[in-house]
């Protein structure tokens, strides 16, 4: 069996011009690695790492805190006493 010559054009015609392919080919492939690239380097690189940066730094601080709140008057009035003084040495200098 030989290939007619209308066999190469009816195929052309029956993919549909090879739109899709050069659609997808032009379009899609380059817009995907953008957006590839945009969401390993902005995404998570930028945006996630600050957000969890954040979370740590507000965990850090309220553990830092809860060392201090043992529940004893005495330490209260003790550290109320500290910083009173250190406001009165900075207002006084």
């Amino acid at each position: 069996m030989s290939k007619s010559p209308d066999s190469k054009l009816s195929q052309f015609l029956y993919n549909k011009w090879y739109i899709d392919e050069l659609y997808d080919e032009w379009i899609v492939r380059p817009l995907w690695r953008i957006s590839h690239f945009c969401w390993r380097k902005f995404d998570q690189g930028l945006i996630d790492r600050s957000v969890n940066l954040s979370g740590r730094f507000a965990k850090g601080i309220g553990w830092f805190g809860s060392l201090f709140h043992t529940g004893q008057v005495n330490t209260y009035a003790f550290f109320l006493t500290v910083g009173l003084l250190a406001v009165l040495i900075m207002v006084i200098t």
